[in-house]
């Protein structure tokens, strides 16, 4: 009963049956029993759960909370390296004593063409580095 849901109440209100509950003596109905038994949803989600466990005991899977873990550790790392350059503009402006307003400094960064209005010293030096960025990532073409 390693694998039986709490409370003896299987998948989709189904209860355990006799060879969960209690043990089997009418060995001339066995085939027929074990065969109902082994068609009920609880059955198949108790052998699913055994066989993940074996796997991960053995190391051929690893652990949900692990691969979650991991998925999370990876999405950190992606989101500290997007605002890297961010911070290293704000960092760049503050050292040439430069404040980061502009006229419109609002909305998100479409395009790397300059702007009709000043739209601030920040958005123009994160524009320049993603300028470079894509320079130097994507192949020239004439």
């Amino acid at each position: 009963m390693l694998f039986v849901p709490e409370a003896g109440v299987g998948t989709n209100n189904q209860r355990p049956g006799r060879l969960v509950v209690t043990k089997h003596d009418r060995w001339k109905d066995a085939l027929e029993d074990f065969a109902s038994h082994q068609a009920t949803e609880y059955h198949k989600n108790c052998v699913t759960a055994a066989n993940n466990l074996t796997n991960v005991s053995q190391n051929k899977i690893q652990p949900i909370d692990v691969v979650l873990d991991s998925r999370m550790q990876q999405q950190i790392k992606e989101n500290r390296n997007s605002v890297i350059p961010i911070i290293e503009t704000v960092i760049l402006c503050g050292r040439q004593g430069l404040p980061l307003r502009g006229d419109t400094d609002y909305g998100c960064v479409q395009s790397l063409e300059l702007p009709v209005n000043n739209d601030g010293n920040f958005r123009a030096f994160f524009r320049y580095r993603a300028y470079w960025v894509v320079i130097t990532v994507l192949p020239i073409t004439c």
